[in-house]
């Protein structure tokens, strides 16, 4: 069966949900692009929720778009690592995880939402869930605020 870019997209974002590592290598030499147009969450945005690191690794050496926004909330990668009401990230490790993998690739902390929320504003709404995930963005983003100075 060929596989279409819409068909090529649902492969690997099922993948990704799963933290299938085999089945989104496949998709990705077959061609399946990282990115998609931000209708819905992305395979990176689905892997971070899931704390899933070593699949999101992955999707950023294919190219996936760290500070990709969701077009109807402005949701980013960022934002789903550290929980969002939409993310399924329950296992504070794997949110660290995520979140370290996602700051090592230069994603933006401070990317605002529809709302203004930037991912630390979600992860302080989430403090009890993914404490460590807070920690990591706490410091960046005072780091952040001291070179501005």
């Amino acid at each position: 069966a060929e596989l279409t870019a819409k068909s090529g997209l649902h492969i690997l974002s099922v993948a990704a949900e799963q933290g299938d590592l085999f089945l989104v290598d496949r998709a990705l030499i077959a061609g399946v692009s990282p990115n998609n147009s931000g209708q819905e969450p992305s395979a990176l945005h689905i892997a971070a929720s899931g704390g899933f690191s070593e699949v999101m690794k992955r999707l950023i050496a294919a190219g996936a778009n760290v500070n990709a926004q969701i077009i109807w909330n402005g949701f980013t990668p960022l934002m789903y690592a550290v929980g969002t009401n939409e993310s399924q990230s329950w296992k504070p490790t794997s949110a660290a995880a995520a979140t370290l993998v996602l700051l090592d690739s230069q994603a933006d902390a401070n990317i605002t939402d529809k709302w203004g929320r930037t991912a630390l504003d979600h992860a302080k709404l989430r403090t009890n869930q993914n404490p460590e995930a807070l920690a990591l963005l706490t410091k960046v983003t005072s780091q952040n605020e001291q070179t501005a100075k």
